[in-house]
């Protein structure tokens, strides 16, 4: 039997499968290392900000939600597609940017249809600081009791210039009292810094202030620290404005460099949290 069903796919019958992929996904641009193996259900597309000059992931990409009915339409898409193989993903990722920034009313439903296509997985999403800060420890204690596991931020420095440089809003003090938002509501965090952004008029105080605001942070053992190297795209506004202002890349000892000098401060102050390598460039979906 199983032999059947390895020789059933021929290459007309991967073709078709092509096709039932996209018919079931909009691309899916990025996704935190620890959800490679999630399923992915889109119930919002894009970035509501959309607007960092670093990011090209959302380009040409308007932020929009998904109506609840073309939400469960989509949920039973993806399990159709996945079919048996659902069996080996243990959780479930609600893309696209930052999918947590909708209203509690609005993901109420959008968890509950997640819970009964696929129960018993836990749920993540990503959000931003700026996105996430304007929930409220109930709200976010909620969401928890509704299925959502884990949260996904890119604080990327906690350098204030640059981020303000990076057209990113929020701040270290922001991102440590929404930190202690989520982990006082029960909630596990996986945070994403980057190595290497800002190149090397930045590099000592992206380095200094990123391992001062970790210390602030009370993470723990289950949470995540992201360590991202930056890879600039031509596309990107940040190309662009580098160049202008003379802001020279860090070269390619400079960023190990960077990278161990972060992941050994990040190790000594994560309050047993993990630190790993997050490369942009090895997601597929």
């Amino acid at each position: 039997e199983r032999l059947e069903r390895i020789l059933h796919w021929s290459p007309e019958r991967v073709a078709a499968e092509r096709e039932r992929f996209m018919a079931a996904y909009r691309p899916v641009s990025i996704l935190p290392p620890d959800q490679y193996r999630s399923v992915v259900l889109q119930a919002s597309f894009g970035c509501s900000w959309n607007r960092c000059t670093f990011c090209t992931f959302y380009q040409g990409r308007p932020f929009a939600i998904r109506p609840l009915p073309d939400f469960e339409t989509h949920a039973a898409a993806v399990a159709d597609l996945l079919g048996r193989a659902a069996a080996a993903r243990t959780s479930v990722f609600l893309a696209d940017g930052n999918a947590l920034v909708l209203a509690n009313s609005k993901l109420r439903p959008v968890l509950g249809v997640a819970r009964a296509f696929f129960p018993g997985r836990p749920i993540s999403a990503f959000v931003d600081v700026f996105s996430g800060e304007k929930k409220r420890e109930e709200q976010w204690r909620e969401l928890r009791e509704l299925g959502l596991e884990r949260v996904a931020v890119g604080v990327e420095t906690g350098h204030d210039p640059l981020l303000r440089w990076l057209n990113k809003p929020g701040g270290a003090d922001e991102a440590a009292e929404f930190v202690a938002c989520l982990k006082a509501a029960g909630l596990r965090v996986s945070l994403i810094f980057m190595v290497g952004v800002g190149g090397r008029r930045f590099a000592e105080p992206h380095v200094a202030d990123s391992l001062a605001l970790l210390g602030r942070l009370p993470l723990e053992a289950g949470d995540l620290v992201y360590l991202s190297p930056f890879v600039q795209q031509p596309t990107s506004r940040y190309a662009a404005i580098a160049e202008a202002a003379d802001v020279r890349p860090l070269g390619e000892a400079e960023l190990a460099a960077q990278y161990e000098e972060l992941a050994a401060g990040a190790r000594a102050r994560s309050g047993g949290a993990k630190v790993a390598l997050y490369h942009l460039d090895e997601f597929v979906y």
